[in-house]
């Protein structure tokens, strides 16, 4: 008898706890495009507070990061489409 009521409000937490995680993806979810400009706008606001030397630095990064996806794009690629997969960018935008 004791076990079962235990059960009963374990089972009534976790519905809770899901119905909860539920409401904060959609949330989420909704309220994405808003978010992802109000972070573009926080990164140029920090980027443009950063000392001339830093952003050299950053830049550099950049470059170097766009270098490494090249490079990492053109091996990866041709492997997956020998095995088999088709990868185009167009597939993964809206």
């Amino acid at each position: 008898m004791e076990a079962e009521e235990e059960q009963r409000r374990r089972l009534k937490l976790e519905e809770a706890l899901e119905i909860q995680s539920l409401r904060r993806i959609i949330s989420a979810y909704l309220n994405y495009p808003d978010a992802a400009e109000e972070d573009v706008r926080r990164y140029e606001r920090s980027y443009r507070k950063l000392p001339p030397a830093h952003k050299t630095c950053y830049e550099l990064l950049i470059v170097i990061f766009l270098w490494d996806y090249t490079v990492i794009s053109g091996l990866a690629l041709p492997k997956l489409e020998q095995d088999g997969y088709t990868v185009a960018i167009s597939d993964c935008m809206d």
